[in-house]
């Protein structure tokens, strides 16, 4: 994974869930518990990075992809319908706000709009630092501007956020619709799941319920012997590349926080993970990689773990941790965890990784959070 401003958008997909903080210091409105919100049905835009010209280390399908971001917590609000555009509106960044949603409403207003209201955002910012400013345009079918706004950094930082990334940036869109539409909390643990849910869940490529609840009983399992069994750790994946030393340590880790005994192993799992903006989606990927491995491959010991560290520099020259996977799995190749951590996680905020090393703390943090 390469870190840059519009990283990966990292989903907590097995619930369809994106952990962002709770809207704060918006407009007052008829917020709503339940799941009926006043608008039904909206069109939402692909998100325009910058001025929409293609961005060193941003995936090209990445406006489209905090569109569908974008809908999944309208969904999970309350709206019942949602459309993602293929086409995308790309006005100049020097356009003031009015020209832009004008220019927006006569776009809209030159198709066929299915649904209620059409949603553009627009996010500008510098590599490396976050987004210094979203502009937020919403009109009707007719092309009629109901909103348009714009929020600077000042504005942002007085929302509590520190550095807006691409993810905090969708969710305080819509933050600020929430009022005005009768949103309910896109966080609420009984938020509808519908075709947006299912995108998300697709892109994410979870496995079916059935092998989710038989994880939970691999995990009982281990808890039940966790001072007896024995684990493989397997050399490290440090931004792509297998270091089998970062895993001679990690081993000493696990086995020094209870593992009966982890021993470091030489054998190096050979597969090649296709770069994506969804991190559920490259974590699941190794998972799939590491059991057809361990099933033609299996260890001596009870069970097998392998670990990923996206690792790289800004355009500043520091290092930055943009992911932490890892997988652990029984001798067979029969899942246990199957896990990540990013900068939304409370663990690597504490830890806040730098280093592969701070990557091993990480992960025996989560294990050890896990066997609890």
């Amino acid at each position: 994974m390469r870190p840059s401003l519009f990283s990966q958008v990292a989903l907590a997909a097995a619930a369809c869930c994106v952990v962002v903080p709770a809207c704060a210091n918006e407009p007052a409105g008829p917020h709503r518990s339940d799941a009926s919100a006043t608008v039904k049905s909206v069109t939402v835009f692909p998100i325009v990075l910058n001025s929409g010209k293609p961005i060193d280390g941003v995936a090209p399908n990445m406006s489209k992809n905090l569109a569908e971001l974008v809908g999944l917590f309208l969904e999970r609000g309350g709206v019942r319908e949602i459309e993602i555009a293929d086409t995308q509106f790309s006005p100049s960044e020097k356009d003031n706000l009015g020209k832009l949603a004008e220019a927006f409403g006569q776009f809209v207003r030159s198709r066929i709009l299915r649904t209620e209201y059409a949603i553009y955002g627009q996010f500008l910012g510098t590599p490396g630092k976050g987004i210094d400013e979203i502009r937020l345009v919403v009109v009707d079918r007719q092309g009629k501007v109901v909103l348009s706004e714009r929020r600077d950094r000042q504005q942002l930082s007085q929302l509590g956020e520190k550095k807006v990334d691409p993810m905090v940036a969708s969710y305080q869109m819509v933050c600020r619709l929430q009022g005005l539409w009768g949103l309910a909390d896109p966080n609420r643990s009984d938020a509808p799941k519908g075709k947006m849910a299912k995108v998300w869940a697709d892109k994410s490529g979870l496995p079916p319920k059935s092998e989710q609840e038989a994880m939970k009983s691999r995990l009982t399992g281990l808890k039940k012997t966790i001072k007896t069994s024995t684990v493989a750790v397997f050399p490290v994946r440090v931004s792509g590349k297998s270091d089998s030393q970062v895993a001679v340590r990690l081993a000493k880790m696990l086995t020094k926080e209870g593992f009966g005994r982890a021993e470091p192993v030489s054998t190096e799992p050979k597969f090649d993970i296709k770069p994506n903006t969804n991190q559920m989606r490259i974590v699941w990927d190794i998972a799939r990689a590491f059991q057809e491995f361990l099933r033609t491959n299996p260890p001596a010991a009870d069970y097998a773990l392998l670990a990923d560290y996206g690792i790289g520099r800004t355009r500043d020259g520091k290092t930055e941790v943009g992911g932490v996977q890892f997988v652990l799995c029984d001798r067979n190749g029969g899942w246990v965890v199957v896990t990540l951590r990013n900068s939304r996680q409370p663990d690597f905020q504490q830890i806040n990784p730098q280093s592969p090393d701070d990557c091993n703390r990480l992960v025996v943090e989560a294990i050890t959070n896990d066997l609890r």
